[in-house]
């Protein structure tokens, strides 16, 4: 039974998705939303701005997301005092 779960779970590690990568590899370095977002669309259907829809969803993905770091760019505690919200 868990040799079972163990090779049902392990192929899990090869996932991988280019725009927020996998368990082992990190994202690349080109991937941004609106070129993930885009590229569902062929050039015709962007000339006719079919796809501005998609671009306001990948904006908006974008702007949702927040700060990359915010949780280490905030200022650290010093030693031997309490945190504010404790």
């Amino acid at each position: 039974m868990g040799i079972m779960a163990m090779a049902c779970t392990l192929p899990l590690a090869l996932i991988h998705f280019p725009q927020w990568g996998s368990m082992l590899l990190p994202p690349g370095a080109d991937a941004d939303e609106e070129r993930y977002y885009a590229s569902e669309w062929s050039e015709e259907e962007k000339s006719l701005g079919r796809h501005s829809a998609s671009l306001k969803f990948a904006e908006n993905c974008r702007s949702e997301r927040g700060r990359r770091n915010a949780i280490l760019a905030g200022p650290a505690t010093p030693p031997g005092s309490t945190p504010e919200h404790v």
